[in-house]
Formats: structure tokens, sequence, C-alpha cells
């Protein structure tokens, strides 16, 4: 069903978002699938779709407001309040402490104390990229701050300070970057390869690659990065079995 956006929640779940505004989900590793409710009624269009750490499902589409389903896919509810007008989805996280983390791409940066039924913005890094969420509830935030800066809050948001900084070749909307194995967190740098990090304080270069673009990570802990090179026309894909 021409599909745009796939998810997959903590459970295993998989979700798929196609490009005329509908989601199905997979309990079975895709063998079959089951149409959920329609995120956006009435509309016939691809959306941004996240699912957070909770189970929940996050959806945005041009023009429309922040939606959630705390069930699977079955109902919708529209939470935007305290959003900025046309906030595009980028990441959500929640925190150990119930809070939520709403990232657009817009490149800010909102909580939610409610479930995520209200939002208020939190001061971060200018023109941010990125949100990632540690399972220490440290918060990571990206900006493209000489070339490519890596941005850390210990304190749930109220204070960030820059821990790393590299020049990349070219920047791009940073759409999975982040990938954990074990005790190592692996960050991809669109433009400039893979660094890896056990504490988001000390950083090495685990493989530097200028053409690099996405990073994803299979069960077995197989790192899979995707090249962006017109000249192979984007079809390249890199494998690389982390050490054991």
């Amino acid at each position: 069903e021409s599909p745009y956006a796939v998810e997959i929640d903590s459970e295993g779940t998989l979700y798929v978002g196609n490009w005329s505004g509908g989601l199905s989900k997979s309990t079975d590793n895709g063998r079959t699938w089951i149409p959920c409710n329609k995120p956006i009624q009435n509309y016939s269009g691809y959306f941004y779709l996240v699912v957070s750490s909770d189970k929940y499902i996050w959806v945005t589409a041009n023009g429309y407001a922040l939606r959630c389903s705390r069930d699977g896919g079955e109902t919708w509810t529209i939470d935007s309040i305290g959003l900025a007008p046309k906030e595009l989805l980028g990441d959500v996280f929640r925190l150990s402490n119930g809070t939520l983390l709403f990232h657009s791409l817009n490149c800010n940066l909102y909580k939610s104390e409610d479930d995520g039924k209200t939002w208020a913005p939190v001061q971060s890094p200018d023109c941010s990229t990125k949100l990632f969420v540690t399972d220490k509830d440290e918060i990571i935030m990206c900006n493209g701050e000489r070339g490519f800066s890596i941005y850390k809050s210990t304190d749930l948001g109220n204070n960030f300070y820059r821990v790393y900084s590299v020049w990349p070749q070219f920047s791009t909307l940073m759409d999975h970057i982040f990938q954990k194995y074990k005790d190592v967190y692996y960050v991809m740098v669109p433009g400039y390869g893979i660094l890896k990090t056990s504490d988001f304080n000390t950083f090495e270069v685990y493989w530097h690659n200028t053409i690099l673009n996405n990073l994803f990570m299979d069960h077995n802990g197989v790192l899979i990065a995707k090249g962006s090179n017109w000249n192979e026309n984007w079809t390249k894909v890199y494998y690389k079995q982390i050490s054991k």
C-alpha cells in the first residue's frame, strides 16, 4: 500500500504509514497486517510517524495538528495545545519520571507533564536538528554549530552543554542516527561517518566515511549504513557486525 514510514514499538509491533494517509500494524513480524483507524480523518497523503517507548503512536502532517494514539491505533486525539502552529513531528521520548519530550522538524523542543495533552516550550540549543534520550535520562540534542555539534543535558533539560563538534561534508535531515549495542552508542553524523561513545562525554571515530547518511542496526548487532552518493544512485548499503 505504498509505504512511507515504518516504526516498531517496544513489544515488536510494526506500524506502517502509507502515502494515502492510512496506517497498518503487524504483530507477527510482517506476515499479516491489520488496518488501524486513520490518524487524520478525511486526509489522503503522507504523514510523519513516531512510536515512543511507551507504545504511543504520534503523527503529524503538513497543515494538521499533532495526533496521538494510546491504544495501538484504535482511537486518536489531537494533542497540540501549547505547540506553535504548523509544528511537524521529529522525535518523541518519555523520561523515567513520566515527562514527554517532543522535538519538531521546525527545531523546537517541548515537554509535557500530563501525558502529552498539553505542551510547554523548553530552551534548547539553537536550530536543533535531532533529539535523543539515553537510558539514564540524559537528553542529547544536535545542531549545525561548528558544522555538527552534540549537546547534552543531565538535569532534565534545564541546561545543555556542548560535548562534541565535527565538520561534515554535507548536512541533511537526521532520521536515523542513534543506535545502541550493549553499553555502547553509535552515532551517525551525515556527511562525516560514525562515532562511538559509552557516555556522551568522550567520542571516538568508529568509521570515517563522508557519503554516509542513515544508520540502522538489526537484532544481531549488525550495523547497516546507507550511502548518499549520487554517482552510485544512492544504492550502496554497508553492513558491519559489531565485535562481540
